[in-house]
């Protein structure tokens, strides 16, 4: 599981690829197990420990979220950039007048 400071690192690093208006990171885990029995005998035992970031941007007050399980630099900056990208549609597709532009990189 993961500690208080190593959470704020990957905040950190989501924040710094991030040039939303606003960031959210939601980080969530737990522990799961399954055991099968057939014939009175175990047949199956599994265990996983599973962490979880979930990050929301607000872009012009349209909001995206995207999650990965993977928290190393490449993995963190291209969650941050897919729902950047989701974000930049919303905005776009809901703007008939104007079309917003914004970049996507830090």
């Amino acid at each position: 599981m993961l500690d208080k400071n190593k959470a704020a690192d990957i905040f950190n690093k989501i924040k710094k690829h991030s040039t939303a208006d606003e960031v959210e990171a939601l980080i969530y885990g737990g522990h799961s197990a399954l055991t099968r029995f057939a014939n009175n005998t175990i047949h199956q035992n599994v265990a996983e420990d599973n962490v979880v970031v979930s990050v929301r941007t607000v872009f012009g007050g349209r909001t995206a979220r995207a999650t990965t399980n993977k928290f190393d630099e490449d993995s963190l900056q291209r969650v941050v950039a897919r729902q950047c990208r989701v974000s930049a549609r919303l905005l776009v597709a809901r703007s008939s007048t104007r079309c917003a532009i914004f970049s996507c990189t830090p």
